[in-house]
């Protein structure tokens, strides 16, 4: 079943015309990674890939320790890593991955990212969207399987409203 949504509130924040990808499936992994609530925060004490640590603390004026941490920290509607985020080009303090429009936005260029990457490989794209690689995935199986079934799911119960809404058919 599909989750309740303030569709008014979707429309404002999650302009398909917005988003680098208007792939459906990027809405669904915002329903799955947040249910939706921009304000999310996770922190992933086992996260390995941050970027440039030292250099983007001295730009900040923060301490690398800080800088560490907010890396390895997951943001807002796409739960977006902020080493992701740095190593998509974003400059400013991690804590502004908060923004939605922000969020969406390397949401949207990582989802993008992924989809080439694996050659439109949906199931590896999902894997890796939360696993940050697919080691331990084939073309029809991850390691983190629960994960992608879930976001699948979730895709598949959009009604077609919301689903032609995020092709642009609407």
């Amino acid at each position: 079943m599909s989750m309740l949504v303030d569709w008014p509130y979707v429309r404002r924040v999650l302009n398909p015309s917005e988003i680098p990808t208007t792939d459906p499936w990027l809405v669904a992994i915002f329903r799955v990674e947040s249910s939706f609530d921009p304000n999310a925060v996770r922190y992933e004490a086992d996260y390995k890939y941050v970027w440039n640590v030292a250099e983007n603390a001295k730009a900040l004026g923060i301490t690398k320790r800080t800088e560490e941490q907010f890396q390895k920290t997951s943001w807002g509607l796409g739960q977006i890593m902020g080493g992701t985020a740095r190593w998509l080009g974003y400059k400013g303090p991690l804590t502004g991955l908060l923004d939605v429009e922000t969020n969406v936005h390397f949401a949207g260029l990582y989802w993008e990212h992924l989809l080439t990457k694996y050659n439109g490989n949906r199931n590896q794209a999902l894997a890796a969207y939360n696993a940050g690689n697919v080691k331990g995935c084939t073309d029809t199986a991850c390691s983190n399987i629960d994960y992608v079934r879930k976001v699948m799911a979730e895709a598949q119960n959009m009604s077609k409203t919301e689903w032609n809404f995020f092709t642009g058919a609407i």
